[in-house]
């Protein structure tokens, strides 16, 4: 177990570098205009020579002022020019991927709305396809449904999967997100299967709606902090920069001589220098923030960091490390557990409680296969036992699992008389769960972005502890000239 730990451990520094180092290549390969116009064109847009001059020129300029505003000597200056020249590629990309996930998510949004609502008039998947096409302008949305419906219209099979399976996997390859994928098992259950499907329509249409809202919210609160972020910089900067020239005025205000010049002084320099580098860090940190998908629920986690540390939380191991794998894995589960049961909701539509767990394996979260594949065996075992429904995720700590699992248990036990009314009581819950999990979510995501602002102030309090030992020297110097006088 040991050894199997430290490959795991080593695998994992190993790809981290390489990230690290593909990372550095592509920023690097980004220099060249070319390059970079392309890889925004790869987003949907057009970056042309004048504008990336322009860019370019405004923001060396720029940097290049404040380096003068504090006096940093050529060397340092030209070093955090290259700085900045060598970050404006990221910059600039950043600014065109912002757009393109705010485009996705809203693309993503209005397919499944559409989908929907063309859907219940039609019954029929293509002629939903064909109907929701219409609703988008020329681009990428459009090119995917169209590369899906000519699949289906063709009506040839690639693989094992149906040719309206695989027709809907072309969009939702392309937009990776969970909830197409739920939108597209209802839909082939409904065409396929038949039956009513307004009921599970319109629960769909409600929690994209929501879905939709908490997205939009959330951008707009890291939008914010990204703006007080850009707001910490100026001012941290300002801040250093005043003191500075304050305290080299200081010796006309009190009318006596200068020993010397405080912003040339070595010590005041390297933090002047380190101050600049360190503030353009931090606006490329803020930046980034920004740039993550909008389709992907924010959880901050690595998925394969979330399953190791489950593992690690079902192990017998030290108690501190098991503790925290426990806290990590009870947080994404909270998150993760709504969103089965809505899958498990729709599920049960056309399927009794036990084919609906079954049929969810293949949608649900990662952080819960292991989860449910134990429902499963335990239902295979004692298939009329309360415990086999109630055990459900019993080694984390999610309250609401057991109150949920039991409105299952009663739902695959009443057969069909008021599973519906049951069925609506269960999506109550769901709901609930959904918004406070989606609540923890957004507020761990603003404050991931919101920390940030103290990054200014940190970097501007190590400058001025450095700025204030060069100052009492200055002023000692100063007072012991004009008393030698």
């Amino acid at each position: 177990m040991a050894g199997l730990k430290k490959t795991r451990i080593k695998e994992k520094k190993e790809r981290k570098q390489i990230k690290k180092e593909n990372r550095v290549a592509k920023n690097l390969l980004l220099l060249n205009p070319g390059n970079l116009a392309k890889e925004v064109y790869t987003y949907g847009y057009h970056f042309s020579w004048k504008t990336h001059l322009f860019v370019i020129g405004a923001c060396i300029a720029g940097m290049g002022v404040i380096g003068l505003l504090f006096q940093l000597k050529w060397k340092l200056l030209v070093i955090v020019l290259i700085a900045m020249f060598l970050a404006l590629p990221a910059f600039i990309l950043d600014t065109y991927k912002k757009m393109y996930e705010q485009k996705r998510f809203a693309d993503a949004a209005t397919y499944m709305e559409q989908m929907l609502y063309a859907f219940q008039k039609t019954g029929k998947v293509l002629s939903a396809l064909k109907e929701a096409r219409e609703t988008f302008e020329p681009g990428h949305m459009r090119d995917i449904m169209d590369e899906s419906i000519g699949h289906l219209e063709a009506g040839h099979s690639y693989s094992e999967k149906s040719v309206l399976r695989e027709s809907l996997d072309i969009v939702e390859k392309e937009y990776e997100c969970r909830k197409i994928k739920t939108l597209h098992e209802l839909l082939i259950s409904a065409e396929e299967y038949g039956g009513e499907a307004d009921d599970s329509i319109s629960l769909l249409l409600n929690d994209v709606e929501l879905w939709k809202r908490r997205g939009y919210l959330l951008q707009g609160e890291k939008k914010k902090a990204h703006t007080n972020n850009v707001v910490s910089i100026v001012v941290a900067t300002a801040l250093c920069a005043g003191t500075l020239y304050m305290l080299n005025a200081l010796p006309g205000i009190l009318n006596m001589e200068a020993p010397y010049n405080v912003l040339t002084t070595g010590l005041v320099q390297v933090t002047s220098f380190g101050l600049l580098l360190w503030m353009i860090y931090v606006y490329a940190r803020s930046e980034k923030t920004l740039t993550r998908n909008w389709l992907k629920e924010e959880s901050g986690r690595d998925e394969e960091y979330v399953l190791r540390c489950y593992e690690k939380a079902m192990l017998q191991q030290h108690r501190f490390g098991r503790n925290i794998a426990r806290r990590v894995v009870s947080e994404e589960l909270y998150a993760a557990f709504p969103e089965w049961l809505m899958q498990m909701a729709l599920l049960m539509q056309h399927s009794n409680v036990q084919v609906s767990i079954a049929k969810s394996l293949d949608g649900a979260p990662k952080i819960l296969v292991p989860e449910i594949n134990a429902l499963l065996q335990r239902l295979k075992e004692q298939p009329k036992a309360l415990s086999s429904y109630t055990d459900f995720c019993k080694n984390f700590d999610i309250p609401e699992t057991t109150s949920c699992m039991k409105m299952l248990y009663a739902i695959s036990e009443s057969g069909t008389g008021d599973a519906k009314v049951q069925i609506q009581n269960l999506l109550v819950q769901v709901q609930e769960m959904r918004n406070r999990a989606a609540e923890r979510r957004n507020k761990s995501s603003a404050f991931q972005v919101k920390m940030l602002y103290s990054y200014p102030v940190f970097g501007a309090s190590i400058k001025l502890l450095g700025d204030l030992v060069v100052g009492m020297m200055f002023l000692f110097e100063m007072l012991s000239e004009a008393g030698g006088m």
